[in-house]
């Protein structure tokens, strides 16, 4: 299985993420895509572009954050990892001022 590993839970950035999946999707003969989110996907995820198409073409894993993910609607599977209380957004806005992010990182 191919994995995608996003960490953007904007629905409007993250259609850099659907059309790369769409692209992909394409070239893939009898595997599905694994999508790799963080639980606070859950609330927005519907709003990406063609969720729903998105959902069933690929194996959605949820990794655990800090949100519910209990309601989520589309087939997934949960990952019962370490919780870090920073999102990968944050580590990144660090990474562009130039500021320290190492410290939180395990």
């Amino acid at each position: 299985m191919s994995i995608i590993i996003t960490g953007n839970a904007d629905p409007k950035e993250a259609q850099a993420y659907v059309d790369y999946l769409e692209n992909k999707y394409k070239n893939c003969l009898d595997e599905k895509l694994g999508l790799i989110l963080g639980d606070d996907h859950v609330e927005k995820f519907h709003l990406w572009k063609d969720a729903e198409n998105l959902a069933e073409k690929t194996r959605i894993i949820l990794a655990s954050r800090l949100a519910d993910a209990s309601h989520f609607p589309f087939e997934h599977t949960t990952v019962n990892n370490e919780k870090i209380p920073i999102s990968s957004t944050e580590i990144r806005n660090c990474i562009k001022k130039g500021t320290s992010w190492q410290y939180f990182v395990p």
